[in-house]
């Protein structure tokens, strides 16, 4: 797997970022956006453009999956799958699952559709689900029921369980060297 959780502001702990190793992107938690429209995060809600982020492709939200451990995309599974449970559940945990209704969690995010001014613009909606459950039968037909897929949106919709995959190459902050160790290394 090669997806850690990270800070959005350093040494704060605050695990808002979650960063794929492999393609060297950060990832803002889902929580950071929910309930806000991908016209209202266009134009500037929470200052994330000003920060680096841009709303995410289709195609960057499925190479985020796969690199987290998602074996499977698309509709619901026949059976249960462990391999596609396992990294939808740790995906789920760094991106900001949410309760969608008990006992289902989902992870649901506007990607990239373009600059849009007409709020009945449709746009996708990629969503990740895992029903934790325990009982044998859940009331969506099987325990541990795992999976991805999307759906049609409206750029100026809004709901509590969505929020936006917003992403960023990763930051790197390089300090300066003090001259007096630059000095010594070029005496050696």
């Amino acid at each position: 797997m090669t997806i850690v959780q990270s800070d959005l502001v350093p040494g704060r702990g605050d695990e808002l970022l979650t960063y794929d190793t492999q393609t060297h992107l950060e990832w803002l938690n889902l929580t950071a956006s929910l309930n806000q429209s991908y016209i209202a995060i266009q134009w500037g809600f929470g200052g994330f453009f000003s920060m680096g982020f841009r709303f995410a492709s289709s195609v960057q939200v499925s190479g985020l999956y796969k690199n987290a451990g998602i074996s499977k995309l698309g509709g619901p599974s026949p059976v249960v799958d462990p391999d596609n449970d396992a990294g939808i559940e740790v995906l789920l945990d760094l991106m900001g699952g949410q309760a969608f209704s008990n006992p289902m969690e989902s992870a649901q995010g506007m990607v990239n559709a373009g600059v849009i001014t007409d709020r009945r613009t449709p746009i996708d909606v990629y969503g990740i689900f895992l029903n934790r459950t325990t009982s044998p039968v859940s009331n969506f037909g099987k325990a541990g029921y795992a999976d991805s897929g999307y759906k049609v949106w409206h750029a100026g919709d809004r709901a509590p369980n969505v929020g936006a995959y917003l992403v960023r190459k990763r930051i790197i902050y390089r300090l300066p060297i003090p001259s007096s160790i630059q000095k010594k290394r070029k005496t050696r």
